[in-house]
């Protein structure tokens, strides 16, 4: 089962950007997802595909495996409408217990399939970068961090590599994929409670710096 929110923008004020519980950003779009009917839920582009951006994010587990990116991007891709995506980064969380060059592999056959023409991760060290550098075949072309992540040396590094450091949302700060709790807005007995991944999912209007739209999806999990 997989929670579709459609566009959250239009929740406000209802919808607090500045919600900083933990999944509070998260757990309250699935809220909302499951209170709008599947016309309000749908997605068009109001654009032409070339002059928009279509970028994504997929929130993971501790436990995550590749079958689950390719979960994420495609579910990304069929719920926007598009034929692929601009930029897709994947989010690992503290304690990440799986091998990560094989997520890595399926990130890069995103691009080699033509779903995803860039892909980036987040919130990584120097040395986690320059070990990713070291064996990908795709390159990472974004980082995204927070602000006090953006040292010299990191601004340095992104410069000898061409990478992108881009500032996550504060929200991101706060998702938690091992500890969502869906009971709290699924309220059914045999309802699932926890999820395997989210894609949080924007689409902006190329040259304007205008969003579009902005939503989540979430693949539930008992």
């Amino acid at each position: 089962m997989i929670i579709s929110t459609g566009d959250i923008r239009r929740c406000v004020p209802s919808f607090s950007y500045a919600d900083t519980r933990k999944n509070g950003e998260l757990l309250h779009a699935a809220q909302l997802g499951l209170t709008r009917s599947s016309q309000t839920k749908r997605q068009t582009l109001s654009e032409p595909r070339d002059n928009v951006i279509v970028n994504a994010k997929v929130f993971l587990s501790r436990h995550a495996n590749s079958s689950q990116i390719r979960e994420a991007v495609d579910a990304a891709i069929a719920e926007i409408g598009v034929d692929n995506l601009d930029t897709f980064v994947i989010g690992l969380p503290q304690g990440y217990e799986g091998d990560f060059k094989k997520l890595w592999a399926e990130m890069e056959t995103s691009v080699i399939q033509g779903k995803t023409y860039n892909i980036g991760v987040s919130d990584f060290s120097e040395a986690r970068l320059d070990e990713l550098f070291s064996y990908a075949k795709v390159q990472p072309k974004c980082n995204q961090i927070s602000l006090d992540a953006a040292t010299t040396s990191m601004l340095t590094f992104a410069k000898q590599h061409d990478l992108d450091l881009l500032t996550h949302p504060v929200a991101d700060a706060h998702v938690d994929i091992d500890n969502v709790d869906l009971g709290s807005v699924i309220p059914s007995e045999n309802a699932p409670t926890k999820a395997a991944w989210a894609v949080r999912y924007e689409v902006s209007i190329r040259c304007r710096s205008l969003l579009a739209t902005k939503g989540y999806l979430i693949q539930c999990a008992h």
